[in-house]
């Protein structure tokens, strides 16, 4: 019985069913970040409506990228999507336009599997708040140390390495990256749950698109006859407003 009530009294409840994509919109209304919890959520994909949001993109004999729903590289519930360059010199991944309602410091995050002589992943995006040229920010992954650089005016700086490249292998590693696309800065890496100052970084200057539009893209890159095996893409989100 409910405390300082009568032991007859009857107490409502309620049960609500809820299917898997309103839990995800529930989230998304909500500001869900899986990293920090930083930022306003304006973008978030999990494959689970498939790739008809991007351009695929293939070149030097690399294999389309695909859904995955084998054990081990879906995310929860979730397909992955296999990026597999297949041979030296392939390159597969994606890119897109979307309109997002982004606003002051942008976050950027992702989850990708890695595996033993994989290829070098590198992914770009831009905020065009204006016609005319934008600042385009850009991260990659090294294929043999793992080691993170951020695109910037001279070329790519060199921000973080795995004290063991081993680290990043067999396993789900989510990366944040947090910049300011109004004065080209970035400001923030999460490696899991490791956060870097990055501001010392400039973005470089350039990207010319009608504003209003966001561009990403994500590619794989076959480096060697041997390094070049698939990894797998889980999820992306893009957040506004980051503190």
């Amino acid at each position: 019985m409910a405390r300082g009530s009568p032991d007859y009294q009857s107490i409502a409840t309620s049960t609500v069913r809820l299917e898997q994509g309103n839990v995800n919109a529930s989230a998304f209304d909500t500001g869900f970040s899986r990293m920090d919890g930083g930022g306003r959520v304006v973008f978030y994909d999990d494959f689970r409506a498939g790739v008809y949001r991007y351009q695929l993109d293939v070149d030097g004999g690399a294999n389309l990228p695909e859904l995955d729903f084998s054990e081990g590289h879906m995310f929860g519930f979730s397909p992955s999507m296999k990026l597999d360059p297949l041979v030296n010199g392939g390159i597969t991944g994606f890119h897109m336009f979307a309109d997002m309602p982004a606003s002051g410091k942008i976050g950027y995050e992702f989850s990708v599997y890695l595996i033993n002589n994989h290829g070098r992943v590198a992914t770009n995006f831009a905020m065009a708040f204006q016609n005319g040229a934008n600042y385009y920010f850009g991260l990659k992954i090294d294929d043999t140390t793992h080691a993170i650089s951020l695109q910037t005016v001279p070329g790519y700086d060199l921000v973080f390495t795995p004290i063991l490249g081993s680290y990043f292998l067999n396993r789900n590693i989510t990366l944040k990256l947090i910049v300011d696309p109004a004065h080209g800065t970035y400001d923030k890496l999460f490696v899991g749950a490791q956060m870097m100052d990055v501001s010392s970084h400039t973005a470089p200057q350039g990207f010319t698109n009608q504003a209003g539009a966001t561009y990403l893209d994500f590619y794989h890159e076959g480096r060697t006859a041997v390094i070049k095996e698939e990894i797998w893409l889980n999820y992306l989100i893009f957040s506004a407003d980051e503190p």
